[in-house]
């Protein structure tokens, strides 16, 4: 038998069906046989609303940002009662994302816990502490209101819904109906506002790779329970898990939930079909990149790149020709009082800004919305002391993985990394890679992956110097050394502007670790005046 899919569209360029049909390999013009269909919905806001399958149905709900709040799930059931067959789809399975840190479903609850962008935990239980406030309860007005409104919603995919307050076979006789169990909100609440504190014993801890991807689950006592290994475009390739252990983590390519009713990944706007290597609707931004596909994923190069947002990615120029590196993923960035368009071309730059001369990496290691970090980009910026040529290239990171990725791109479009300047600083203006605990944990488990990857994919020049610039990053610097071997500079003490709106001070204290002699006390005057 030969298998082979077949695929419709909407106007907006949305999936809405996906035929599987066969036809036998010795006769391949027979009549093809239908063996499987998924019919997708999708709203006014090109979300996708629910899938109906031959085994499943799903229906999604989502906040004014775009952000979905709930999800129902159920199976499709096929029934004979004297002879007479009945098809209904039962939603017997909900899950509530209350907030990016808490979700919680029918059996229990997770809380999320992140190290900025990327979740290091999942601490699962089924009560809450009774040192926490009661919930304030809905009216019944309120909560009756809610549910006709979220009924009707489904009622335009899924017509005669059925709530059941009786046995559910008899909802299905007398109205012909889906079924929607009544139970649903009930039981999933019990799970947050039970009195008696229950112990969250079941806690998982993930280990990501280079994308962002899950690779290991461990336990709390620090014991692996899971492994997943993926093929390029995000396939499954290998799952493993420990004799024993039932936990399977819904989060798996680029740590995002993968959800089991689609198999389809929700990134952060858009659904991606990793077995397909597409995403199942157009990228918003698709008007800024006509010459590739608007489904396609990472520009269709997975190895050395990554899309967590399902928008286009990442370089832009200002009028002046200045490029800067961003995984913002937006149409324009405003940096020091310049505006800055996305050229559309991803980690890969046209050949004409393109080089092999090494290029010098000036980071930003601060966020750039609000008027709080001005300063502190003016001071990145200012490095280069208004030389637009492609020796200086800015980027802005306000995450570890866009640290490293940021010498990645640097490498694969001029060669090597002659020198880099990396403003960060303490607290919660950025990165806080001057913040001793975070950058010790950061550093050792990071820049040893970093180290690795020099081999690989970074290259420094020789002579290279690396200089952090911010709140004690003295210590930053010499586990960057120790790590990679390559030669790096970190400020001692506050190092101006002591507050984001304050002043810059006109000289600086350096600390240069060297392999030999220790820590070597390095004045190099006004920082602001370094010229590579």
């Amino acid at each position: 038998m030969i298998n082979y899919n077949n695929y419709q569209y909407d106007d907006n360029g949305n999936m809405k069906e996906i035929k599987t049909l066969s036809v036998p390999l010795s006769k391949p013009s027979a009549p093809p046989t239908l063996i499987a269909q998924r019919n997708l919905f999708w709203n006014e806001e090109d979300q996708l609303q629910a899938m109906i399958d031959f085994n499943n149905s799903a229906y999604y709900f989502y906040n004014y940002t775009g952000e979905r709040t709930w999800k129902v799930v159920g199976p499709k059931i096929t029934q004979t009662m004297s002879g007479t067959t009945i098809k209904y789809n039962k939603f017997n399975q909900s899950t509530y994302y209350l907030f990016p840190q808490v979700s919680v479903t029918n059996t229990n609850y997770t809380k999320h816990i992140f190290a900025g962008e990327e979740r290091i935990c999942s601490k699962i239980g089924n009560g809450r502490s009774n040192f926490n406030p009661e919930p304030i309860t809905p009216t019944q007005a309120e909560i009756s209101a809610k549910r006709s409104n979220q009924i009707n919603l489904m009622k335009k995919v899924f017509p005669n819904l059925c709530i059941p307050y009786y046995p559910h076979l008899l909802c299905v006789l007398e109205n012909n109906a889906n079924i929607l169990n009544s139970n649903l909100l009930k039981s999933s609440m019990k799970k947050i506002t039970t009195l008696s504190t229950v112990y969250e014993d079941n806690q998982y801890f993930y280990v990501s790779d280079h994308l962002g991807s899950s690779a290991w689950i461990t336990n709390k006592a620090g014991n692996a329970i899971q492994h997943m290994q993926y093929l390029p475009f995000g396939e499954i390739f290998v799952n493993q898990k420990v004799s024993g252990s039932t936990y399977d983590s819904e989060f798996k390519f680029l740590g995002k939930e993968l959800d089991s009713e689609t198999g389809y990944t929700k990134t952060d706007n858009r659904y991606y079909w990793a077995n397909a290597g597409i995403f199942l609707s157009v990228d918003p931004l698709c008007d800024e990149r006509p010459w590739i596909t608007p489904f396609n994923y990472a520009q269709n190069n997975p190895i050395g790149r990554k899309d967590p947002t399902g928008l286009l990615d990442d370089w832009y120029k200002s009028e002046s020709g200045q490029l800067l590196w961003s995984s913002a993923s937006t149409k324009s960035i405003s940096f020091n009082g310049e505006t800055f368009s996305n050229i559309a071309t991803g980690n890969c730059l046209p050949d004409e800004y393109q080089s092999n001369a090494g290029v010098n990496l000036i980071i930003s290691g601060h966020q750039t919305n609000g008027t709080e970090n001005a300063d502190w980009d003016r001071h990145a910026s200012q490095i280069y002391n208004g030389n637009s040529d492609k020796s200086n290239v800015l980027a802005i990171a306000s995450n570890s993985d866009d640290f490293v990725q940021a010498f990645v791109v640097a490498t694969e479009n001029f060669g090597q990394v002659n020198n880099a300047a990396v403003r960060s600083h303490a607290g919660d203006y950025g990165l806080g890679l001057g913040s001793g605990n975070y950058f010790e944990n950061f550093l050792t488990s990071e820049m040893s992956s970093f180290a690795g990857r020099i081999n690989n994919t970074i290259s420094f020049a020789d002579n290279a110097q690396v200089f952090f610039m911010g709140c004690n990053t003295d210590f930053l610097s010499r586990v960057f050394t120790t790590q990679t071997g390559v030669t790096s500079i970190g400020s001692v003490g506050l190092t101006g502007p002591q507050n984001p709106r304050g002043s810059f001070l006109s000289t600086y204290r350096f600390n240069k670790y060297s392999w030999n002699n220790g820590l070597v006390e390095k004045n190099l005057g006004n920082v602001i005046n370094i010229r590579f």
